[in-house]
């Protein structure tokens, strides 16, 4: 499991990396009941928008850190935008 990483990223386009993980559904479950939580086998990944400030909020959790890493990849090939800001917790 991670902790919260808090990626600074302008309001006004966060909903853009929403929508991008949104196409995540095609081939995992997604859950939007605090955000966009994709569903993966054998663990998940979790991204908000912030109220208070101009920042996401993501995590991920697996069974096992090759699980781990698996989930990472697939994010952000997803959200290419986020790549860059806490590499050394994201990749």
């Amino acid at each position: 499991m991670t902790p919260d990483l808090r990626i600074p990223y302008p309001k006004e386009l966060q909903i853009e990396l929403l929508t991008k993980l949104e196409n995540l559904g095609r081939r995992y479950k997604i859950v939007r009941l605090d955000g966009i939580r994709i569903e993966f086998p054998r663990g998940w990944a979790l991204m908000r928008q912030s109220v208070t400030k101009p920042c996401v909020t993501i995590r991920f959790e697996a069974d096992s850190e090759a699980d781990l890493h698996f989930i990472k990849k697939e994010f952000l090939e997803t959200v290419p935008e986020l790549r860059g800001k806490h590499d050394h917790l994201l990749i």
